[in-house]
């Protein structure tokens, strides 16, 4: 059989190759335009979102955007589906506050300034000029700040050699640091274990490229950090899971050399040398830096995923959490605004159970041989003697987040929840109670909660039972209103760790 094309001669074989090439070349070239295209249509993406600016412009994915956008649809729409409830539970109620004048709230109009390249050369001319020079006397406060420091009993211009004069010296050891200070344990003379928290206020030393904050952006922190002390003994509200606070103190003193000592220790340790210490060394300060103290009780350690090996530590960690919120929103209608999993720390402990009250109706939870501690209260929401404290987050709230991971569950990101919590309270001032934001830190804990126990993958049936309970509590979290609702509709029922009294 002839095989070639009747006109040209050619055998179709050849053609059929040469069309198969010529196809496979088209196919490469449309490919390639293809990829174009949609490198293109992300590229005008990007940059409608820079243009458009707020939450959306830090965020790469389109995904990770509509997850962040749905989320805050659901709690608007819970928000607004439970005011229609006839009577809302008394153990959810909460403070009616007047309309509170800005005189009225203490919420500085930036929580930091980075620093530019220019800035920061001035601050090391103004830093040089000011190590010649040396001031005493007391630190100057307005009427504002006194009223706080007369009634959070805060100690001015002392020095650290009053500050730590209770010490057992050789037990000083740096624990962390955070954004703005350093965090100390030491042993107590009478053989406890404490804190102590050490905050440069104002100055022109910068720390970490930052401004140092100043002292009117920590009064959330030392206020929220007393009455949140004095609820673990309450009688109308109560709740043992914040750090008790022992004293408060505006130190003015250069820094000592007990703590530079810890400080070293801490920078030249194994596990820093992987992650190495962020901050300056203290004593760089000149002796006129001023610093905020605060020495508390030792809570324990960060939640990670060693301290759930036992899936019935999860069910007492979302329980005493989800009360304590509920005490501190009862009692002072707070808001934490940034609990993330190093604000919570875990302690070991040989008590049975935890004791709590809410407008007097008391209750205990199981410890499980966990004692549950929230700290940092930095960003905090509360409000006290017809004041509101609190600090604006705008600028934390349109942050980038996480670009890494878009497709993920976006409540195991802690970034992600300024940007939830953003896109929650678009049309309100920060200075108003919105105990919303409490629900969405809750629904990070608890999926981060049940992720860690999928990973430990429970077995037998007891531990089955508890992952399940947390399960059935993260697809109810977002229909609440608050911390308070959600542990009288939720937590409290047919809980085997919690206990009503009569």
């Amino acid at each position: 059989m002839n095989l070639s094309a009747p006109i040209l001669n050619i055998p179709l074989p050849v053609i059929a190759g040469a069309l198969a090439g010529a196809a496979g070349q088209f196919a490469i070239h449309l490919h390639k335009i293809r990829g174009f295209y949609i490198f293109s249509r992300r590229l005008v993406r990007k940059w409608s979102s820079m243009e458009k600016g707020g939450t959306e412009a830090g965020i790469r994915s389109e995904v990770k955007r509509r997850n962040i956008l749905r989320a805050a649809r659901i709690i608007k729409a819970s928000q607004m589906l439970r005011t229609f409830v006839p009577q809302r539970p008394s153990i959810a109620s909460t403070i009616p506050e007047p309309e509170v004048q800005g005189s009225d709230v203490f919420e500085p109009e930036k929580f930091h300034h980075e620093a530019s390249e220019k800035e920061q050369e001035e601050m090391q001319r103004k830093n040089l000029t000011q190590d010649l020079q040396h001031f005493s006397g007391p630190i100057k406060l307005d009427s504002d700040l006194e009223k706080v420091f007369e009634f959070c009993r805060v100690k001015n211009n002392v020095k650290f050699s009053d500050a730590i004069s209770f010490w057992k010296q050789k037990t000083a050891k740096k624990i962390a640091e955070g954004s703005y200070g350093e965090i100390y344990k030491f042993e107590h003379i009478d053989g406890t274990e404490r804190v102590f928290k050490c905050i440069p206020i104002d100055g022109q030393h910068a720390m970490n490229s930052y401004e140092n904050i100043s002292l009117s952006v920590a009064v959330p922190d030392i206020v929220a950090s007393k009455l949140l002390s004095d609820l673990s003994e309450g009688s109308n509200c109560a709740a043992p899971n914040f750090p008790i606070i022992y004293n408060i103190s505006l130190v003015r003193d250069r820094f000592p050399d007990l703590l530079m000592r810890a400080w070293w220790n801490y920078k030249n340790s194994p596990e820093r040398l992987r992650d190495p210490a962020e901050h300056p060394p203290p004593d760089q300060y000149p002796e006129s830096q001023s610093y905020l103290t605060i020495e508390s009780s030792f809570c324990g350690e960060p939640l990670s995923m060693k301290h759930l090996q036992n899936a019935w530590v999860g069910v007492t960690i979302m329980s005493q959490i989800v009360s304590a919120l509920a005490a501190a929103e009862a009692a002072y209608n707070f808001e934490h605004r940034d609990l993330h999993l190093a604000n919570i720390l875990v302690q070991d402990t040989p008590a049975e159970s935890l004791k709590y009250t809410i407008h007097n109706q008391h209750f205990s939870i199981l410890t499980v041989g966990c004692h549950v501690s929230i700290i940092d209260f930095t960003l905090s929401r509360i409000y006290n003697d017809k004041n509101v404290y609190c600090i604006g987050l705008d600028d934390i709230a349109r942050g980038s987040g996480d670009r890494e991971n878009a497709r993920d569950n976006v409540w195991l990101n802690h970034k992600t929840m300024y940007q939830i919590m953003g896109e929650c309270s678009k049309g309100n001032r920060w200075d108003k109670f919105m105990p919303a934001t409490n629900i969405i830190w809750l629904k990070y804990m608890n999926e981060n909660i049940l992720d860690y126990l999928r990973k430990n993958n429970p077995e037998n049936e007891s531990q089955m039972k508890a992952f399940r309970l947390l399960r059935e509590w993260n697809e109810c979290i977002l229909g609440h209103m608050s911390a308070g609702d959600l542990l009288q509709d939720v937590i409290s029922k047919d809980n085997p760790i919690m206990s009503v009294h009569k």
